[in-house]
């Protein structure tokens, strides 16, 4: 079976199926000498889905943090993306590209019903909707029970102003949703992280030890281009009384990582 090692950012999943969707040009593949480079932003609100939508970020101060990657290519079906010290791992079968599990320093994560992250040709409005299960070791002292859904559409199209003023035309905007449940208990001398993770139905018994977690991301793409243009992220822990805000990420993305827009200091 083959092999592709790829560094890529978080988002490399969708960044393959856009590609493959929006243009089939030999000069819009992928590269060895790309180097994709993100740049934080400050949070903007993704805005409101529709036709002909026009996505005003011109007001957004651009921080002087870049991320840099590159990426090789060795052969088909099997990836592996970095993201800073986390290493994603991703399965291509057919017209779909899942993600198989995820480690670091702190968290082993494995998916035996992997998490469906896109199929592709992306065609407006088209949607999925796929459950995931699997099982993690956080720290070596906790096990975790992850199940969940990945939903994902493509949900606007139209133009889209970047800091600096720059307007991009025939942009359009996938949004991805990602719902997961986990449970965790005392690391146990006979867990199996390849294990399959049992069906379940209702609510999980030990509320204490569970949480419900959803991220929604946002990225819009112009046809033309290797990579997204621009990018949101936000997480939430869902508790009994409101969802809780853990994490909110604005970035926009270079093309080929050489051109950069302009940065406020």
């Amino acid at each position: 079976m083959k092999i592709k090692t790829t560094f890529l950012l978080l988002c490399f999943p969708i960044l393959i199926i856009a590609q493959q969707s929006t243009t089939n040009a030999p000069g819009d593949a992928f590269e060895e000498k790309d180097e994709p480079v993100r740049q934080k932003i400050m949070w903007v609100s993704p805005g409101t889905a529709g036709n002909c939508q026009v996505w005003n970020f011109s007001h957004a101060t651009v921080y002087n943090d870049r991320s840099p990657g590159n990426q090789k290519e060795t052969g088909d079906e099997w990836l592996t993306g970095r993201e800073k010290e986390t290493l994603h791992h991703y399965f291509l079968s057919g017209d779909s590209l899942f993600c198989t599990g995820y480690e670091n320093e702190m968290t082993s994560v494995r998916y035996s019903q992997p998490q469906l992250l896109l199929c592709f040709p992306i065609d407006y409005v088209k949607s999925f909707q796929e459950e995931f299960k699997g099982r993690g070791r956080f720290s070596d002292r906790l096990e975790m029970t992850l199940t969940g859904t990945v939903s994902s559409l493509v949900d606007g199209w139209g133009k889209l102003i970047l800091p600096g003023g720059n307007m991009l035309e025939n942009v359009f905007r996938v949004h991805t949703v990602i719902r997961s449940l986990r449970e965790t208990a005392p690391l146990s001398r006979n867990f199996d992280i390849y294990a399959p993770v049992d069906d379940r139905t209702g609510e999980p018994k030990d509320s204490q030890n569970t949480s419900w977690i959803v991220e929604s991301i946002y990225q819009w793409y112009v046809a033309g281009t290797r990579y997204p243009v621009f990018e949101t992220q936000e997480t939430r822990i869902m508790n009994e009384n409101e969802p809780v805000i853990i994490q909110r990420s604005t970035f926009i993305y270079p093309a080929g990582g050489q051109e950069h827009y302009p940065e406020n200091k």
